[in-house]
């Protein structure tokens, strides 16, 4: 039936149209749950696909070169003034030598932010050693503080850098290896005139 109400008279009975209209909203009904879940696993697949190639494509790097990439993302989060990027490249279990967490290190880079307009960070001189899942950079941290075109150093030091590699979700399942900073040495607190 096509929802339309037929005269007794053509059909033999008379039909309530309500009764055919909800008839025909079921079926259409039951063909839409039908249709989104075949969209649903579509979009699934597509997904799968596009994870798995996406991996694929990416040349795999040694780890020198993955310390490498972490160490200049580290320097265009601070530059970018960016805490959720430079946090990201801390581990929960970062503990220094003077005692600061992961949670007072983001205290103290909030207050630096706030402190200039702009950082200029440049790391000089870094030798990566690597042992399995753990690695120890040592470099020179530059940090000038610029604020109304004045530049002002505020980190000048030699720094021991020991990083892990650990699980860290990438999308919303895909679980992948990461370096993540787990201490430093070699440096008091670096912002403590701000």
């Amino acid at each position: 039936m096509d929802g339309t109400w037929i005269p007794a008279r053509k059909r033999g009975t008379a039909v309530c149209p309500t009764i055919v209209f909800l008839a025909n909203w079921q079926e259409r009904g039951m063909r839409m749950k039908t249709l989104s879940w075949v969209v649903v696993a579509i979009v699934m697949i597509v997904a799968c696909v596009v994870v798995y190639l996406s991996g694929i494509r990416q040349p795999h790097l040694s780890d020198v070169q993955q310390l490498k990439q972490v160490l200049a993302e580290a320097e265009a989060a601070v530059e970018s003034k960016d805490l959720n990027r430079a946090m990201s490249l801390v581990s929960p279990a970062y503990r220094d030598s003077y005692g600061t967490t992961k949670s007072i290190l983001r205290l103290e880079a909030i207050r630096a932010f706030r402190s200039a307009a702009a950082f200029d960070v440049s790391l000089q001189d870094a030798r990566i050693e690597c042992k399995d899942d753990e690695a120890q950079v040592e470099t020179d941290v530059l940090v000038d503080a610029i604020e109304n075109g004045k530049r002002s150093r505020v980190v000048d030091a030699h720094l021991k850098l020991d990083f892990k590699k650990e699980p860290v979700r990438r999308w919303v399942f895909l679980k992948v290896a990461r370096w993540r900073l787990i201490s430093v040495s070699g440096i008091s607190t670096a912002f403590e005139e701000y």
